[in-house]
């Protein structure tokens, strides 16, 4: 905790900082630009946004100058609050995200070009009123030579060209505007050296990491291994477009979150996103698959529901985002064998489901399921039923065989896109949170 108000202080202390130079340095600019052009509004140059429209102003003229203050607006945001409700209002929000990043970049860039260039005017108007001042002297001059007693010794007499004392003052100036255009560069060319220092400060490597696919995921605010606290609002995850956070606890062993599409997202399913959850230790104990059936609208915010179990309930402490593509589940590492077999009538029902693994969740499952006769009486009540179930699976399963006593086929979960059948477990659930389902099921269940 201590660490983290150390980091803020540092923050609210460089951006003091950077603001203080920033405005006074606009300020002292403007003010000399303002009196040199003898214009009656200079106080405009140390009020905020007026001085923004001022530099336009004094640099080109009035159209530029209200510009600049629209860029200003535009680039700015701020929040209105009525009882409970508070309201965020940032125009740039309603833009695609690499828009705003151009208009931010373009309204700094001309921000600082015409601060550069309200320097130049300065130095230049400057020279100008010098040698108005040395023309003036010298026209002055003339009269009092033409009534000088010369005596006869005019070859005697030397003049002097009063034009070099202006070149001796122009050269003054220009030495001291010289100095003052190496320190505005120098103080932009510090910050620009300073700029990944700085930008470490604000996005510290221990809370945002970048993946090795930046324009898929960025991690806000997240612990050092990318994850988010579940219960703590702040952070977030942006993966493939896609906002995540706020994971919370709800009633009904439900861990919910919010998901802000950051533009319109036709088919999210096609992303390949997974939502992984963690107990404190940081042991993956729940994975699926982020779906939806409707498209999904920018900037329209929406909860996503995560019906768990009791026991992923209560163990679940962070969460994150990955994005796993089908290549990821093509190496079977794990196997578990669960049965149950239970009995109806004459005959007792064996059921056998064998679950294969990758590395990063479920794959795909075989079903193996028989009737065995325990009575003398016959009947072909299994064998019906096979048949239908049969016909129903032959256009979403594979290794499809059925006899009037057994049933088996397999499910491969990263080829399956069917809606018609809803299968035991989607693509990536973890190998616990089967178990734990199953043995609750009084199924036994037990690794190959």
């Amino acid at each position: 905790m201590e660490e983290i108000l150390k980091r803020g202080l540092i923050i609210i202390l460089v951006m003091v900082i950077v603001l203080l130079v920033y405005y006074i340095l606009k300020g002292v600019l403007l003010t000399k630009l303002g009196k040199l052009k003898k214009d009656k509004k200079v106080w405009f140059a140390w009020v905020p946004i007026l001085n923004t429209y001022y530099l336009g102003k004094l640099t080109f003229n009035k159209t530029v100058g209200a510009i600049l203050v629209a860029l200003n607006v535009l680039t700015s945001s701020g929040s209105f609050t009525s009882g409970s409700t508070t309201i965020n209002i940032s125009f740039l929000s309603l833009l695609p995200s690499s828009v705003s990043v151009i208009i931010l970049i373009l309204n700094s860039l001309i921000n600082i070009a015409l601060l550069i260039y309200s320097g130049v005017l300065i130095k230049k108007l400057k020279s100008t009123i010098v040698s108005e001042e040395v023309n003036t002297k010298v026209e002055d001059s003339a009269p009092i030579i033409e009534e000088l007693d010369l005596g006869g010794n005019e070859d005697n007499i030397e003049i002097v060209d009063l034009s070099n004392e202006g070149g001796v003052v122009n050269t003054l100036e220009q030495k001291k505007e010289n100095k003052f255009t190496i320190i505005i560069l120098a103080v932009i060319l510090v910050f620009a050296i300073l700029l990944p220092t700085i930008s470490g400060i604000f996005n510290p490597k221990d809370n945002t990491i970048d993946n090795t696919k930046p324009n898929e995921i960025k991690y806000t605010e997240t612990t050092k291994d990318g994850l988010l606290t579940i219960g703590k609002e702040t952070g977030n995850i942006t993966a493939k477009n896609v906002r995540f956070y706020n994971f919370s606890k709800q009633s009904g062993n439900i861990i919910s979150f919010i998901y802000l599409p950051e533009d319109e997202i036709k088919n999210v399913n096609e992303s390949n996103l997974f939502i992984q959850l963690y107990d404190e230790k940081k042991n993956i104990i729940y994975r699926t698959k982020f779906t939806s059936d409707t498209v999904l609208s920018r900037k329209i915010s929406g909860t996503y529901n995560l019906n768990t179990n009791g026991e992923i309930y209560k163990n679940a402490f962070y969460a994150s985002i990955v994005i796993l593509k089908d290549t990821d589940f093509s190496v079977v590492d794990n196997i578990m064998v669960c049965k149950y077999t239970t009995t109806d009538g004459n005959y007792n029902i064996i059921n056998k489901v064998t679950y294969n693994f990758s590395k990063n969740g479920l794959a795909s499952y075989e079903v193996d399921k028989s009737v065995v006769k325990i009575g003398l009486e016959e009947s072909d009540v299994y064998k019906d039923s096979f048949q239908k179930e049969a016909s129903y699976l032959k256009e979403n399963v594979e290794n499809l065989t059925v006899t009037d006593t057994n049933i088996k086929y397999k499910l491969n979960l990263v080829t399956y896109s069917s809606q018609e059948y809803s299968p035991l477990y989607k693509l990536g659930t973890t190998i616990k949170e089967i178990k734990t389902n199953e043995e609750n099921n009084n199924w036994s269940c037990s690794n190959e």
